[in-house]
């Protein structure tokens, strides 16, 4: 077998690809998510609801750690990407692994997930803006 893992977006906004990293990991593939962080949409500088804001003040870390916390504690027991480009954005990102969230949690967040085509239209003006 040539490949040994999958790397696919995965996000609290872009959830579509769960099923099939739930299924690569039951098939003994690793997982790696990237953009965790919805292309800084899921940051203190986009645009993250309300919800999420309480959720990270309540945790005392930033709207970064919390969605990457999300993301890592997802089933098919992802790695996840920073992409941080400093070492503040770094820093920040690092604060995920000090968070450890509840099934309650986990389910409130999963409401922020949107349509795929909502999101992957939003990603691409995002990358023309």
């Amino acid at each position: 077998m040539p490949f040994a893992s999958i790397q696919a977006t995965w996000n609290l906004y872009e959830t579509a690809a769960g099923e099939m990293l739930l299924a690569a990991k039951e098939a003994g593939w690793g997982v790696i998510i990237k953009e965790a962080l919805a292309n800084g949409l899921l940051t203190s500088r986009g645009d993250a609801p309300e919800v999420l804001a309480r959720m990270a003040a309540k945790h005392q870390v930033g709207i970064d750690a919390l969605a990457m916390a999300a993301a890592s504690a997802q089933p098919f027991t992802p790695t996840v990407l920073s992409g941080a480009s400093v070492t503040e954005h770094l820093t920040a990102n690092l604060q995920a692994t000090q968070v450890s969230l509840s099934e309650q949690e986990l389910s409130a967040l999963s409401e922020l997930s949107v349509d795929s085509t909502d999101y992957w239209k939003r990603r691409g003006e995002l990358a023309w803006s």
